[in-house]
């Protein structure tokens, strides 16, 4: 499975890429939106784990662009969040129906989010040898159901 990591912060953006590769996945690294928007141009990823809040291109504005241009990609995002308090973030993960896992997390939790999200919308094994459980809270906003990740353990 291909997963591009999505962060503007260096040192997470290598931590995030070598625990995913520890677990198997094939994994690249943008360091902001724009080299994002890049990468999948140029190759196909199964799953694409973004911070929201980046320079040039927020995580937000990144779901917006690939929703009307790339809607596969936008059903493949999972976000990546240290500001869960924000009204506008809040909103924005309700009204994007997409997963979420908020910083500070452990490298179990980012792995059980990946896979979860993984099986939800590509139908990939969600168990590994460093799996975690992590539950969904389903929320339903008026076009059907639609799931984010609580990233308290079961």
């Amino acid at each position: 499975m291909r997963v591009l990591i999505i962060e503007d912060e260096p040192v997470l953006s290598r931590l995030y890429a070598r625990v995913l590769k520890a677990e198997g996945f094939d994994v690249d690294i943008a360091g902001n939106g724009r080299l994002g928007m890049e990468a999948a141009a140029r190759r196909l990823y199964d799953l694409c784990v973004t911070d929201i809040r980046m320079p040039e291109i927020t995580g937000i504005q990144l779901y917006e662009l690939w929703k009307t241009e790339r809607s596969r990609m936008a059903r493949r995002l999972l976000f990546i969040t240290g500001d869960i308090l924000s009204g506008a973030i809040q909103a924005f993960l309700k009204k994007s129906g997409r997963p979420f896992i908020e910083k500070p997390f452990t490298p179990e939790e980012l792995v059980a989010a990946v896979k979860k999200t993984l099986a939800q919308v590509c139908g990939a094994p969600t168990r590994g040898k460093n799996y975690r459980e992590i539950g969904y809270r389903r929320k339903t906003n008026g076009n059907g159901n639609r799931s984010t990740l609580d990233t308290h353990r079961r």
